[in-house]
């Protein structure tokens, strides 16, 4: 949704100056009975109105369609379109809910799951403090309040994945802090960065499960880690001096 489906949005205007009753159609990958309140509530970001936003969780038949050509594409040949800056600062513009405090260091960190838990992570937090960072899990806050929190942030860090794609939010970004495994292949948060503007710097760990020689493996990518302090602490020390 926030990568490629947003990467659509830039043709609805003119589709529908040109065809008044045209609507917004995307389908629902989970259990029918989940709510499509992210969707929807990015979509009216936009300006798509709530009654043009028609979600599906089965087959149709559509007498017309308009495709539109993506402006965002993390595969190989991996390409963003710096229209794109456009399309988020709209979408930053009417759902963000600037925070009671500004935070303009942020560390995006992720909790234990399935995908890629690092081990390490409360030290890896306690490295940002010290930096004056401030620490997020985004699933504890609305959406209005991430876009608010994002919006005005200067530099962030954090695990690569989902959390980190409310840069889209960002319009001051100058520094992007990532840290993954080597198997995570996915350059999403490049190509983010690459239109928003700011330097970008990856710090890269061994995973637990590597891709087979040769192959990909989805295991691997989702594979658990550990931060390898030894290899990148006095790099990463190092840039943090620095901002």
């Amino acid at each position: 949704m926030t990568t490629e489906v947003l990467s659509r949005l830039w043709g609805w205007r003119e589709a529908k100056e040109r065809f008044p009753h045209l609507k917004a159609v995307f389908r629902i990958r989970w259990p029918n009975d989940r709510i499509p309140a992210m969707e929807q509530t990015l979509f009216g970001a936009y300006g798509i109105a709530q009654e043009d936003i028609v979600c599906l969780d089965h087959p149709v038949f559509v007498e017309s369609i308009f495709g539109v050509t993506p402006m965002f594409h993390n595969q190989v040949p991996h390409y963003v379109h710096p229209m794109m800056r456009e399309v988020w600062h709209t979408i930053s513009d009417n759902l963000a809910q600037p925070p009671a405090e500004p935070a303009p260091r942020l560390f995006v960190s992720r909790r234990p799951s399935r995908n890629r838990s690092c081990r390490n992570a409360p030290e890896v937090e306690a490295l940002f403090s010290e930096y004056g960072f401030t620490i997020i899990y985004p699933e504890d806050w609305t959406m209005p309040e991430q876009a608010g929190l994002f919006r005005d942030a200067e530099v962030v860090a954090g695990f690569v994945g989902s959390g980190m794609f409310n840069i889209l939010y960002a319009t001051q970004l100058r520094q992007l802090i990532l840290l993954g495994h080597e198997a995570y292949t996915a350059r999403n948060e490049y190509l983010f960065a690459a239109v928003l503007g700011g330097a970008v710097d990856y710090f890269w760990s061994t995973p637990d499960r590597p891709h087979p020689p040769g192959k990909w493996s989805n295991e691997a990518f989702r594979s658990d880690w550990e931060f390898d302090f030894n290899r990148n602490e006095a790099e990463l020390r190092s840039l943090l001096d620095r901002l």
